[in-house]
Order: C-alpha cells, then sequence, then structure tokens
C-alpha cells in the first residue's frame, strides 16, 4: 500500500530511523504508526511536533518542518 505521508517516509529513511523507533519514541505500536502514515489515523499534534524533531536532530543542513512532513499525498 502506498505510504500518505510521503515525505515523512522519507525523511525518517533519511534519518537513520525506522517506523520500530519512531512508534517507541511515540510510545505507540508499530501498527498504529502504520495506519497513521498511511491515513486511516490522525497523528496528534504533539507526535507530529516529536517527529519533526527527531528528524531535525539528524539533519546538519536545512531542518524540516511540519508541514512538509505531514504534507497529504494523493494514492
Amino acid at each position: 500500500m502506498a505510504k500518505q505521508f510521503t515525505n515523512l517516509y522519507a525523511e525518517i529513511v533519511r534519518a537513520g530511523l525506522n517506523q520500530r523507533i519512531v512508534a517507541d519514541m511515540l510510545q505507540i505500536s508499530t501498527s498504529t504508526l502504520s495506519r497513521k502514515m498511511n491515513g486511516k489515523e490522525q497523528f496528534k499534534l504533539d507526535e507530529m511536533y516529536k517527529i519533526v524533531d527527531e528528524i531535525n536532530k539528524t539533519r546538519t543542513g536545512n531542518k524540516v518542518d511540519i508541514s512538509f512532513l505531514f504534507q497529504l499525498k494523493a494514492v
């Protein structure tokens, strides 16, 4: 199944993270994270900021922002 949040998925991979790490950080299951990344459930605002912060910790150049990561893509 295609990912709804393609920017989010790409930046997680680029940051050297994976769904298990992100799910643990958010204190949710990997299946819940998968449903959220596929647009079946909504991310909470605090979850979105935690992900942005974690991704930006790995970046030395331009930082990503919440609107870029959580931009919906048509599937």
